[in-house]
């Protein structure tokens, strides 16, 4: 199998080489089990192993001893997070040489599964987590990878996400939102990298009928907005967005 390198020269972990599994417990923290295979990548042996767990803002990290010897710390507790829901994992491997603290391998935006899900092949494009938003009801965090934001004060945040209602107004905007950031701002084309999300994006609107092809890298900020616009219509027409909210009002009419 081959293992890719990089841009900046160091080595990328593949995803099969790093799974993680959420342990949720019942009035006490989550906390999580790590299974890492990192021979075959002719890391040194001394080198350090270190694991990541993240969310926006809040942030762990665990030492897990060496590649020689990889050992999972005894308490893996996530201590820093008020739930499991959509926590990313990443691990680092670090040099101990002159340049100590130089990064040789990562594997990064590793979604943990829990212990009664079947694994899937792929984390969700957009995670939905419940979060204080005060008086707002959704909100699109991009500080990392895109997460849909949901009020936790609302009656079953869950059941909201896939309201019929809800879906028509908001994934829509949410979609022309990260268009808009990934090509736009991020001035991003590239579909082929699996490790970016933003590559994942693009492959995945390419593939809803009626988009036009992806635009070549471009400085015309225009054209963009116009593919952008152009995607979202065929996306509304894809997944019969209309429809959806007619259904929706006339339920509510009837109430």
């Amino acid at each position: 199998m081959i293992r890719r390198l990089n841009y900046t020269g160091r080595l990328r972990i593949l995803r099969e080489d790093a799974r993680f599994t959420i342990l949720e417990r019942k009035d006490e923290p989550a906390s999580f089990k790590a299974e890492l295979d990192l021979a075959g990548y002719g890391l040194l042996a001394d080198a350090r192993v270190y694991v990541e767990a993240y969310r926006q803002t809040s942030w762990m990290r665990f030492d897990f001893g060496t590649v020689a010897k990889v050992t999972p710390p005894s308490n893996t507790d996530l201590v820093e997070f008020d739930s499991p829901a959509a926590i990313l994992f990443r691990v680092r491997v670090t040099s101990t040489d002159g340049g100590g603290g130089k990064l040789l391998a990562e594997a990064d935006r590793i979604r943990g599964r829990k212990t009664n899900e079947v694994e899937e092949a792929a984390e969700p494009l957009l995670p939905v987590m419940p979060t204080d938003l005060g008086a707002e009801v959704w909100r699109l965090d991009i500080s990392d990878t895109p997460r849909l934001q949901i009020n936790r004060e609302l009656w079953d945040w869950k059941a909201v996400a896939l309201a019929p209602g809800f879906v028509s107004l908001v994934y829509p905007a949410v979609l022309r939102e990260i268009l808009n950031t990934v090509l736009i701002e991020d001035r991003h084309f590239d579909v082929d990298d699996d490790g970016d999300w933003r590559s994942r994006w693009l492959r995945f609107v390419s593939l809803v009928p009626g988009v036009p092809d992806i635009p070549a890298e471009t400085t015309d900020t225009d054209k963009l907005k116009e593919w952008i616009l152009d995607a979202g219509s065929a996306f509304c027409r894809q997944q019969d967005m209309l429809s959806r909210f007619i259904t929706s009002w006339r339920t509510e009419d009837t109430r």
